[in-house]
């Protein structure tokens, strides 16, 4: 089996103000991993390069869609130069094996940049072949 083609795709919220929070719970029933990404957009300021680029960036899991068990609570990167020339990714990958149904992200940026959250499961039980059981707008393999 081509586990590439066993994935499905989550995607979470998108904030633009540092008052706002990013926040993704992903069903990771029948799935074996989790690859996640917090993407930060772009800074066109100069002066973002020097702070982080998150406040607060949580990975908590459980039974429920509460998710309320905190699994890791990430010191945040700081910035660097990169932030004004491409946007910024922090990663989880994870076992979900031994873990709760439920996985549950967190992220709250440092200044007004777009901040979405997006998931990918893979390895799963029960094989996914439509679009909409991957959890995409279109699918194509070849």
């Amino acid at each position: 089996m081509n586990y590439v083609e066993n994935t499905k795709t989550v995607v979470g919220t998108t904030v633009t103000s540092a008052a706002g929070t990013a926040t993704l719970t992903i069903d990771t029933l029948a799935f074996a991993y989790a690859s996640v990404d917090v993407i930060v957009a772009t800074s066109s300021t100069p002066a973002n390069t020097s702070a982080s680029i998150l406040n607060v960036l949580t990975l908590s899991g459980g039974d429920t869609t509460t998710a309320g068990s905190t699994i890791y609570t990430v010191a945040v990167p700081a910035a660097s130069a990169a932030v004004t020339s491409q946007p910024s990714v922090v990663r989880f990958d994870i076992d979900l094996r031994g873990k709760g149904r439920y996985v549950k992200v967190d992220a709250t940026p440092a200044t007004s940049l777009a901040t979405t959250i997006v998931a990918r499961l893979s390895k799963g039980d029960i094989a996914v072949d439509t679009a909409a059981e991957m959890g995409v707008l279109a699918k194509y393999s070849g």
